[in-house]
């Protein structure tokens, strides 16, 4: 019977320290280390080996983990089928593809079966109609976690709902590539003015704050207690287009069902929680933050242009009901469990996987293996007889990368003669902004809306939220815009079979649309990796 426990620990070193008693508690190594839990008769109980440490005894076999370092947490593995702990003895029961850093959550992957309806809508098709309705028809509470907002539209649809007595917490990202912008600085101040709270993500190591996601990136919306919307799409003009002739390609969905509300509301306050360092009130003028989170410059003047394109907008948003299976993805909770969640549902994949992304990395570099195990699943579909298509963006932000992807999976699928294909969408013969999309569809029925790009620091950095949604009438509508954008970009007539009709009437808003689309040059500098830049 284990009655007490000592540990030992410390570098390679002949003499091995025992539990510091300096007060300090337990310090271990950043660069490599070991770690021997014994009994009160000095049998060894387990061993963890990490970093540049080596380790030769009772209790571990082979190389140390890596890929460990400051911050990082090293837990055991366990089994996604039994949920036993893997125990060999070796770096393999804790070489998951998750990396678990101080402060994360650890949400559960989990399906909620209902009967009951859900909204799916497209951009630039629909996005902004079905928002603005949402936010008008809220009564109570809005709870939004959104890696950017820009749109001033969106804006007065908030402003307005805490006129009317809603209660509003808005979740951002604190250091988004290009910064805050005075877009968003202005929004924040103008819903905290209005009586809503706002609070930033943020990442400031002089003050010795750690932000536990290298982003917030997530794009979910909480309302009532009782609907959530969970998108691909950042509430900007281009993600949530005012005019639906121009915008980004993108998938959204409302779900109404109290389980799946009740999951996203407890991961939202689990990323608001005041108490965590890295979770900032806005302040208009802070002294420290100030010019950083806080109001924008008394002479910023936003622009309330409304962007407009030859983008056709041919599907409108549709009301489903029936019986759903919905299961929450969270990066990095649950985005790379290898018998569930995304990569689990494509191995299961009996006919089709069909990927709309902005961007995919071969490659991911800090893993054992390198491949990305997205693609690889996907790829391994059409090995096992699937149709696999594969449609990446071709903006100027991500061509060249995906234009080497597109090369490397043609490759493959000639070489091995494989149903499948990559290819670039043709934004420009669509009348799309850029293809900014995060979904999959396997076998037509299950289908993946999320914020989560092929890339490695979005599966593991990055605070992402989808969901994976299993029902034949929702599969077909995706699979339709899906195959119009295939289609399209094919030097083909745009294809798709119209079966729905709108569920919702259009907002009543008095706007002054431009006439022609309106381009803007910016100059660019890349800080670190983020989902507007594809880095190699």
């Amino acid at each position: 019977m284990l009655q007490r426990a000592d540990f030992e620990y410390g570098d390679d070193s002949d003499q091995t320290p025992n539990m510091d008693k300096s007060g300090w508690g337990l310090r271990l190594n950043d660069d490599g280390d070991k770690v021997i839990l014994r009994d009160d008769r000095d049998n060894v109980i387990d061993v963890v080996v990490y970093g540049t440490s080596t380790y030769s005894g009772v209790g571990w076999t082979g190389p140390s983990v890596k890929d460990v370092g400051k911050g990082i947490i090293l837990e055991r593995d366990r089994n996604e089928t039994t949920g036993q702990y893997e125990h060999t003895d070796s770096a393999a029961d804790w070489d998951d593809y998750r990396i678990y850093v101080i402060g994360q959550s650890h949400f559960p992957y989990v399906t909620f079966n209902f009967k009951g309806n859900v909204t799916v809508f497209t951009s630039p098709d629909s996005s902004f109609k079905e928002l603005a309705n949402a936010i008008d028809n809220a009564k109570e509470s809005i709870y939004l976690n959104v890696y950017q907002f820009h749109n001033f539209y969106l804006m007065d649809n908030i402003t307005n709902a805490i006129k009317r007595g809603v209660e509003v917490r808005l979740l951002l990202e604190g250091a988004p590539y290009r910064g805050m912008g005075n877009e968003g600085r202005y929004i924040a101040a103008q819903i905290a003015n209005a009586g809503g709270e706002v609070r930033f993500m943020i990442n400031d190591e002089d003050r010795g704050i750690h932000d536990r996601y290298r982003y917030n990136h997530a794009k979910y919306a909480i309302l009532d207690n009782k609907s959530t919307i969970v998108m691909s799409e950042n509430w900007k003009n281009t993600g949530v287009p005012v005019n639906n002739t121009f915008g980004n390609r993108g998938w959204g969905i409302v779900i109404n069902n109290l389980n799946v509300t009740s999951y996203f509301t407890d991961v939202f306050f689990e990323d608001w929680k005041p108490e965590s360092k890295d979770s900032f009130s806005f302040t208009c003028n802070h002294p420290l933050y100030g010019n950083k989170y806080g109001c924008p410059p008394l002479d910023f003047v936003p622009n309330r242009t409304i962007l407009t394109g030859n983008y056709t907008h041919p599907f409108d948003s549709a009301k489903i009901t029936g019986a759903f299976n919905v299961s929450p993805v969270l990066s990095p909770d649950t985005s790379l469990m290898q018998t569930k969640s995304i990569i689990g549902i494509i191995n299961e994949a009996k006919k089709s996987v069909y990927v709309e992304q902005f961007y995919a990395h071969k490659n991911w570099g800090t893993i054992a293996d390198p491949k990305n195990p997205f693609l690889e699943a996907a790829i391994n579909a059409s090995r096992r007889g699937c149709e696999v298509k594969i449609l990446l963006d071709s903006s100027k932000y991500t061509k060249v990368c995906n234009e080497e992807m597109v090369e490397y999976v043609n490759e493959i699928a000639k070489k091995e003669g494989l149903n499948l294909e990559a290819k670039l969408i043709d934004n420009e013969a669509i009348g799309l902004n850029k293809t900014h999309n995060k979904g999959v569809i396997v076998d037509r029925e299950k289908v993946l809306i999320s914020s989560i790009n092929w890339g490695e620091n979005s599966a593991r950095n990055n605070r992402e939220a989808g969901v994976i949604i299993e029902n034949d009438k929702v599969g077909e509508f995706y699979t339709n815009v899906f195959l119009y954008d295939w289609n399209s970009s094919n030097n083909q007539s745009p294809t798709a079979s119209f079966t729905y009709s709108p569920s919702n009437p259009v907002v009543n808003q008095t706007i002054t649309f431009n006439a022609s689309r309106v381009a803007v040059a910016t100059t660019v500098s890349i800080r670190r990796d983020s989902e507007s830049f594809c880095f190699l």
